[in-house]
């Protein structure tokens, strides 16, 4: 009965152990999933962010190009990028501002991108209603004072230090996830083979606990075969 107890209490001892290393691994394993996901979604949010800093910017030039193509030729049908930017541009800006709420340097950039895009529109405006009212040459002349392009130059500008800023943190976020990724793999294959180590102990001192009684047991036998009946069993436990 003593030797069946110490014989399960190793048995159970480490198997315990074991388990303890595996549920460990489970945790961290589980951890680092979750961090993967966030930083994933993390991922996803800054390409939204850069996405719509180019649709903003994609519909206030060809805004510009519709314009210029009406004060060319006074065809209302180069006016539809225009009528679509007026549509849109106010919607991505409230909505790059929504993004961002968390990043000082984004909401100050798009404090100073709001005003310039609706200079830009509105400077597109005057020189719509100039060629329709007094005609080309009229609109030409606004055109030539530079006034839009310096407008256009600058809405680049903070737009290009606006996505340059979500590349930055998207470099930041993607090497965050390779790390976590990357400890994970070491956790689950460190935590692996020391629960496999582990096991492996138990098993040894299994194999001790039984083979030595065993042997202990099989060499009495053997005497009282051999007719010698004054030994006495001694069965040890192994150890």
């Amino acid at each position: 009965m003593k030797l069946n107890m110490k014989i399960g209490t190793r048995i159970v001892a480490g198997y315990v152990l074991a388990l303890i290393v595996v549920g460990a691994v489970g945790v961290v394993a589980y951890r680092s999933l979750a961090e993967l996901i966030d930083t994933a979604d993390w991922v996803t949010h800054t390409h939204l962010v850069k996405e719509t800093l180019a649709g903003t910017l994609s519909a206030v030039q060809d805004a510009e190009t519709g314009q210029r193509g009406f004060v060319l030729t006074g065809e209302e049908r180069y006016l539809a990028p225009y009528t679509d930017a007026l549509r849109t541009v106010d919607a991505d800006i409230a909505r790059i501002k929504d993004l961002t709420p968390d990043n000082p340097r984004q909401q100050e950039r798009l404090n100073n991108l709001r005003p310039l895009v609706t200079g830009k529109l509105a400077e597109l405006a005057e020189t719509i209603a100039l060629r329709r009212q007094r005609g080309e040459k009229a609109a030409v002349d606004v055109v030539l004072t530079d006034r839009g392009k310096n407008l256009m130059d600058d809405i680049r500008r903070v737009v290009a230090q606006m996505d340059e800023e979500e590349s930055s943190l998207l470099r930041e976020r993607d090497a965050k996830a390779k790390s976590t990724a990357q400890f994970a793999s070491s956790s689950l294959i460190t935590g692996g083979l020391v629960a496999l180590v582990l096991v492996s102990i138990v098993g040894v001192l299994i194999q001790r606990s039984i083979t030595g009684p065993l042997s202990s047991f099989m060499q009495f036998v053997g005497h009282v075969g051999e007719g010698d009946l004054t030994r006495q069993a001694k069965i040890s436990s192994g150890d």
